[in-house]
Parts: C-alpha cells; sequence; structure tokens
C-alpha cells in the first residue's frame, strides 16, 4: 500500500536552497516599518494600501534572499483582521478597506519599540538600509502620483 505525504511550501522551498535561513513576518512587521521608513525620512505618510504592503513585502523578499535569507508571510485575510484587533491603538482600516492608517500622535520611537525588538538583525539591517528606504519611498510616491493623476482624469 503507497502512502501519500503532504508536504509544506516552506519545506519544498528549503529543498530548493537548503542552505537559506528561514523567517516569518506577518502584517504588523510589513506595515510598521513601511511606517518607519517613512517617519524616519520625514515622509508626512499617514495612510498605506494594501498594495503598497504586497509591493514592500516583494522588495523584502528580493533584498533578503541576496543575503540567502527567504521569509515566509503571514498575510491571510484572518492574520490581517487579528493585526488591526492587537494593534487597534496605532492603526485603523481605511474607509475604503484598501489599506491602513496610523493613528495620530504615533511616533518614530513607540514603532521602533513596538516592532523592531524582536527581529533578527538580518532583517533589521535590510529594513534601514538606505538604498532598501529610497526604494520604499519611491514606491510610495509612485502610486501617490498615479492616485493624483486619476483623480484629475476624473475632474
Amino acid at each position: 500500500m503507497e502512502e501519500t505525504i503532504k508536504v509544506s511550501n516552506e519545506f519544498k522551498q528549503a529543498i530548493k536552497n537548503p542552505f537559506a535561513k528561514y523567517y516569518y513576518l506577518d502584517m504588523g512587521d510589513l506595515v510598521s516599518n513601511l511606517f518607519y521608513t517613512f517617519k524616519r525620512n520625514l515622509i508626512p505618510a499617514k495612510e498605506i494600501s494594501f498594495n503598497l504592503v504586497d509591493k514592500y513585502s516583494d522588495l523584502l523578499k528580493e533584498e533578503l534572499s541576496k543575503k540567502n535569507i527567504e521569509i515566509v508571510f503571514l498575510l491571510s485575510r484572518e492574520e490581517t483582521n487579528k493585526f488591526f484587533d492587537e494593534n487597534m491603538m496605532l492603526y485603523e482600516r481605511l474607509e475604503d478597506n484598501k489599506g491602513i492608517k496610523l493613528k495620530e500622535d504615533i511616533t518614530l520611537k513607540e514603532l521602533i519599540t513596538k516592532y523592531h525588538g524582536y527581529l533578527p538583525i538580518e532583517i533589521l539591517e535590510t529594513i534601514v538600509d538606505p538604498e532598501v528606504m529610497v526604494k520604499v519611498i519611491d514606491m510610495y510616491n509612485e502610486e501617490n502620483i498615479k492616485k493624483l493623476v486619476l483623480k484629475k482624469k476624473k475632474d
């Protein structure tokens, strides 16, 4: 009798690259570090889209893979709802349900205290890397320019 063994996607990736380090990041890690990047660079961003969060996760995955680090993102609907429940003092959903708003008066220090303390050093180094920060700011600016252009077309 032949048995079937189910293998997780993470295990399949490990087989492809058995020497990589694997880490898990969730919505809180991504969102807080996006806002961290903006506050650190004096960008007055109070809202980010889920689309930007996706692009940021792709960027981190790409940058960390250069260091032989693989990231598994926990970004399901359930995880996103959990994120809002656990972080209601810092963030809220945008009314159109397409993004996240940082609540007023949240400081850079609060974001660092809540989210940077437990991240592995390789991930922190990537998040604070000036080249990565420039790419994140460019993604944010590009997204907002598109919004302005679309708004002008409507008007």
